[in-house]
């Protein structure tokens, strides 16, 4: 790599200029209290920066175009204890990552606990744009738009076989996901999707344009896409398309047996006591109590709302017009909370040090 830090504290790293390696742009190990800002990262065979073990990192107001691989890939925190990372990431415009792996490099992924996703704009990738491998990211107000546009079986945001994960992904703009060519992909495409027993996601007010463009057939997924996974809200949100929600049901014998395996059942018994104090319905888990739960969601198209193999998801008071409603008759509705503008989403210039005061969850 260009630089490699290992135990630092109290960097900034400012108004630099990345440029054209065969390798990666930086990688970092147990740092803390480092900041990027206004930094430029551009055409890298591998990796652009990457980390473990960080601990009140901030990346702000930087640009990540063309690598071979994983953009930014970031990992902090403890998820046995739920000790946040501190890890901020906004203001950033990513886009052109997986020019050689063209799936599963994504733009941005986070392992660990505890961090901040916001206004960023993720754009133009082959596959996926963002895998989250832990708990407590909030990722909010983004702007994804013509991701995903070669990989079936894939979504924009990715979280994957891990049923102790819980993240809120809240009021992000989803636009134009997937290839939507007949006959090019023989599995769906959508804008998120909750992979194989997924469960405690929360998904609320975000909005959906065509992200479901395999969504007319039989087998195609909805904007989103859940597999598996139980006890996920999807809460308040707009979908513009053929199919807002796909549920593909997990038999019993096949949840059980998943749970059952080594690899699940002792990190679910390692975290039992504080994760069911934390997450509502985490300790009903195993025993497949809790349905998926849609709820006040407005659908705009001729598609199906959602399509359930299980009988089972708890869908209620949602709402489906044909045509675009004018914004005032939407909203009247007094079950339904008006979504922030567009204005309001993706990289903004702001104060100095503004939303990094808050704090990760």
């Amino acid at each position: 790599p260009f630089l490699s830090a290992s135990g630092v504290t109290d960097v900034v790293f400012e108004r630099l200029a990345f440029r054209c390696g065969a390798s990666h742009a930086l990688t970092l190990a147990k740092c803390e209290r480092v900041t990027f800002r206004g930094c430029a990262f551009t055409g890298f065979g591998q990796r652009g920066v990457s980390g473990r073990g960080l601990r009140n990192v901030t990346v702000d107001r930087c640009t990540f175009r063309d690598f071979g691989y994983i953009a930014l890939r970031l990992g902090g925190g403890t998820r046995r204890t739920l000790e946040g990372s501190g890890i901020w990431v906004q203001n950033f415009d990513f886009s052109r990552s997986g020019n050689w792996q063209r799936d599963f490099a994504h733009a941005f992924c986070f392992d660990g606990c505890g961090a901040n996703v916001r206004w960023n704009r993720f754009h133009d990738t082959p596959g996926a744009a963002v895998r989250l491998n832990g708990n407590d990211v909030l990722f909010a107000s983004n702007i994804v738009e013509r991701c995903d546009s070669e990989c079936g079986d894939n979504s924009a945001l990715d979280i994957y076989a891990n049923p102790t994960y819980a993240n809120r992904i809240v009021h992000n703009l989803w636009r134009d996901i997937g290839s939507g060519e007949p006959g090019f992909v023989d599995a769906g495409q959508a804008a998120i999707r909750l992979d194989d027993a997924v469960s405690n996601q929360i998904i609320y007010g975000n909005r959906f344009v065509n992200c479901s463009p395999y969504g007319g057939q039989e087998w195609g997924f909805g904007c989103v896409n859940l597999n598996g996974g139980r006890n996920n809200l999807i809460e308040n949100n707009l979908f513009c398309g053929w199919r807002a929600v796909s549920v593909i049901a997990w038999p019993q014998k096949r949840w059980e047996k998943y749970m059952a395996d080594p690899r699940i059942s002792k990190e679910m018994d390692a975290v039992r006591p504080l994760y069911s104090t934390r997450y509502p319905g985490f300790a009903g888990l195993r025993e497949m109590k809790f349905s998926n739960r849609l709820y006040r969601n407005v659908q705009i198209g001729t598609g199906r709302f959602v399509s359930m193999l299980d009988g089972r998801t708890d869908a209620r008071c949602n709402f489906a017009y044909r045509e675009t409603p004018p914004e005032a008759t939407l909203n009247a509705n007094p079950l339904w909370e008006p979504l922030p503008p567009e204005s309001a989403l993706g990289p903004r210039p702001h104060a100095e040090g503004e939303g990094r005061a808050v704090g990760s969850r």
